[in-house]
């Protein structure tokens, strides 16, 4: 992107680029998904992909840009309870997970406690438990069809908010 291109302090601006931001997230999560598929669960590969597809599905949800002078917006506005329906318990577990077991480390996704001293001179036990995506149980096709309509609703979104150049007029430039 070129750097003399002023600063957006178009809100709508602002917005279609967050949503165009996000529909690519999405598409991201998608390819993340389909290539969890072609991996057994138990190696590395497996939880790499799929913290890499809770992250990409999420990131629209979070803060990003902080200033109001930002050339898009901080986070997606669209409303995904209706676009969603009864899977928006699976959008809301996917954000809670990337934000609370993927992206941090809250102890109730990592519990870990000392269990005895094992010497006077310091030395202790403990014991502790892993993350792991497996665990939560999500299903794959579920978590691709929540994203696959994520992305529709940005493209959708997308065709709403862009302005269409009058004849003769050309459109501004990226």
């Amino acid at each position: 992107m070129s750097e003399d291109v002023p600063p957006y302090v178009d809100s709508k601006r602002q917005r279609f680029n967050r949503t165009n931001i996000s529909m690519h997230d999405f598409e991201h999560s998608i390819e993340f998904i389909d290539a969890i598929k072609k991996h057994g669960n138990e190696v590395l590969e497996y939880e790499a992909l799929f913290m890499a597809a809770i992250i990409t599905y999420a990131r629209p949800f979070g803060p990003n840009e902080k200033m109001t002078s930002a050339k898009s917006e901080s986070s997606l506005h669209i409303d995904t309870k209706t676009i969603l329906g009864p899977q928006h318990i699976l959008h809301e577990k996917l954000v809670k997970l990337r934000n609370k077991a993927v992206a941090h480390a809250e102890w109730d996704f990592y519990p870990t406690q000392q269990i005895r001293v094992v010497s006077r001179s310091g030395g202790f036990g403990t014991t502790s438990k892993r993350w792991h995506p497996i665990n939560e149980a999500i299903d794959l096709d579920a978590f691709r069809d929540i994203a696959s309509k994520m992305q529709k609703a940005c493209l959708d979104e997308l065709h709403r908010l862009a302005v269409v150049p009058q004849s003769g007029e050309l459109p501004d430039e990226i």
